[in-house]
């Protein structure tokens, strides 16, 4: 009898693309990842967008529309699947709030980055995903989440 194909255990990794008004990418960890993390255990990949970004940067975004995922193999991290999100360009009001936001202590670093620059500060593997992501926004390409075919919210 044949053995049977290993079932995966994907930790779901969440990013998202945020610009401010003078179109910087937000960036997390001195500049090395787009903001987000990981996803708990049965916590849907937005809904853990949405809270790293509140914790990161005070601001409660959307995030409704997915620009790429991404995975990546058990070689030198965990197993994963990327999730990155768009969650829009910032408003004056929204600028005003990050600025005055105090993050936890864990929260090292959010910077706002010239995409020009991303290359020059961001880990290979978050630089080429933020750019397919980039492009995907570019085109106008976004994937809306889906939740049993109905938009998250």
């Amino acid at each position: 009898m044949p053995s049977r194909p290993r079932t995966p255990a994907y930790r779901p990794e969440v990013g998202e693309v945020v610009r401010d008004l003078a179109h910087r990418a937000a960036t997390y960890k001195n500049g090395h990842t787009l903001p987000g993390g990981s996803a708990e255990r049965d916590e849907l990949p937005h809904l853990a967008a949405r809270r790293h970004t509140e914790t990161q940067t005070g601001l409660v975004l959307p995030l409704r529309s997915l620009l790429a995922t991404d995975y990546t193999d058990a070689q030198l991290l965990p197993e994963a699947v990327h999730f990155v999100y768009w969650g829009g360009r910032l408003t004056r009001a929204q600028e005003v709030t990050l600025a005055r936001h105090l993050p936890p202590p864990h929260v090292i670093g959010l910077h706002w980055v010239p995409e020009a620059r991303l290359p020059d500060v961001m880990a290979t593997e978050q630089h080429r995903r933020t750019t397919q992501a980039l492009t995907a926004l570019a085109r106008g390409a976004h994937l809306p989440f889906l939740l049993r075919g109905i938009p998250a919210e």
